[in-house]
């Protein structure tokens, strides 16, 4: 998890709420702007809200999962191997035409659903197969 240091009590909501979560890494506040890429770099996959991180992950090669809320992920998303989740029904805000304030609560802006949560699944256990196999191929190299 990357962010400034005042966004560590989110965390700890999280964290309350859900208990301590395993092979989770806490970067809040502990890492620059200038080693974010290199961070993001060695990650798997990187999931987040549509915010500019999304596009240092896949600029870096990390495939990404988008949770996107008002704004048109047609108009601007990554390009690279990437699950894009959210309600297009939704969508109200345009890069030239940006809204701070919406009709809708953020729960609805930003929920999940069941289809959601499979296209997910689907998506990280692709990822796992296509490292399982590159590790496979790796050691028959050796």
């Amino acid at each position: 998890m990357f962010g400034a240091p005042s966004e560590q009590e989110w965390l700890d909501d999280i964290t309350r709420a859900y208990g301590e979560i395993p092979n989770f890494i806490n970067l809040i506040g502990k890492i620059s702007l200038e080693e974010l890429p290199w961070a993001i770099s060695k990650m798997d996959c990187y999931i987040a809200s549509d915010s500019g991180n999304i596009y240092i992950a896949d600029a870096v090669g990390v495939p990404v999962v988008v949770l996107f809320g008002p704004c048109c992920h047609y108009e601007q998303r990554p390009l690279g191997n990437v699950l894009l989740i959210g309600n297009d029904d939704n969508i109200n805000s345009y890069v030239f035409e940006t809204r701070y304030y919406f009709s809708q609560p953020k729960e609805e802006l930003f929920a999940v659903t069941e289809e959601s949560l499979h296209q997910l699944k689907l998506f990280i256990s692709t990822l796992q197969t296509a490292r399982t196999t590159e590790h496979a191929i790796d050691a028959q190299g050796n």
